[in-house]
């Protein structure tokens, strides 16, 4: 968004808005009130970019049912992962790994946590 000095402002030959006599803003009032919508509207967005919560490293993605037992684990910023989900710190990533639940097939996240499958059985990789 272009700024204007405040000189320059102040040179602009600004109407009267009570010529018009209609008792709504007009003119130079509805600019200056949309700038400021505008203005208040991208510091809005500036602030929640700065202050929205850091994406999780490790997501389970949750089943439909009693209890919502886990079904798959994903990295954070996997497109794949459903809506039922939370974030799990890594050692959880790990043990359901080892405790059967499948990878996603899309972000690999046994291959980050080097798991590998041996025998149908997941097996740490340290």
């Amino acid at each position: 968004m272009r700024q204007i000095s405040t000189e320059a402002a102040a040179t602009l030959d600004r109407p009267d808005s009570s010529e018009c006599g209609c008792g709504t803003p007009c003119g130079w009032q509805r600019i200056d009130a949309k700038i400021a919508a505008l203005q208040e509207r991208e510091a809005e967005q500036e602030h929640g970019q700065k202050n929205r919560p850091q994406e999780p490293d490790w997501i389970v993605e949750l089943g439909i049912g009693n209890g919502r037992p886990p079904i798959e684990v994903h990295m954070g910023g996997c497109y794949a992962a459903g809506k039922r989900r939370r974030p799990v710190p890594r050692d959880e990533a790990r043990r359901l790994f080892t405790s059967g639940v499948r990878a996603c097939t899309h972000c690999k996240p046994d291959a980050q946590l080097r798991t590998h499958r041996v025998d149908g059985e997941r097996r740490s990789g340290w």
